[in-house]
């Protein structure tokens, strides 16, 4: 019984549950040391690569919270809008970013998935009738508080791809 409500509950997120286990297992790679560099060469590949990238647990746990919290749009779009949800974000956050850094060769690395929880945020909220103000102030509140040693440039890339695919029907 128990068994078949995790089936039914998880049955309409694959993508996301896909999405988790592949930062966990990058993770789980990069330390124990499997993988031993991250992936910063500056250029689309990399780019593209770096979104499964986690090099500090606080940051893996908190896109882990932000999928989990976000997987209610694969719920809501359903599998096949949101895997093509998930490819314009990543394509278009590996492209603009390539971009940007050949113009700006000395800007930070970009890793991990906050780039596409981002661009879902901004989806989300551009799709929705009614306006979700807490996921307006988390965005607005992570662009223009920066931490330490983090690119904010994956979360305003994100961010502007969420806006810019909510106007294309996908």
């Amino acid at each position: 019984m128990i068994k078949n409500k995790l089936k039914s509950k998880y049955s309409d997120v694959k993508i996301s549950i896909f999405l988790l286990t592949s930062i966990i297992v990058v993770f789980l790679l990069y330390v124990t040391n499997i993988i031993k560099s991250i992936p910063c060469q500056k250029n689309l590949l990399s780019n593209f690569y770096s979104n499964f990238f986690h090099i500090e647990i606080t940051h893996l746990i908190s896109n882990i919270i932000g999928l989990y919290a976000l997987s209610r749009i694969e719920r809501n779009i359903g599998i096949k809008k949101f895997i093509k949800l998930i490819i314009l974000i990543l394509l278009f956050n590996s492209v603009f970013e390539t971009i940007l850094y050949m113009l700006f060769p000395n800007m930070l690395c970009s890793i991990g998935i906050s780039g596409i929880l981002y661009g879902l945020i901004t989806y989300e909220i551009c799709t929705n009738k009614e306006i979700d103000y807490v996921l307006i102030i988390y965005i607005f509140s992570n662009i223009m508080i920066p931490y330490k040693n983090v690119s904010i440039s994956s979360h305003i890339i994100g961010s502007i791809s969420g806006i810019i695919i909510s106007k294309i029907k996908i």
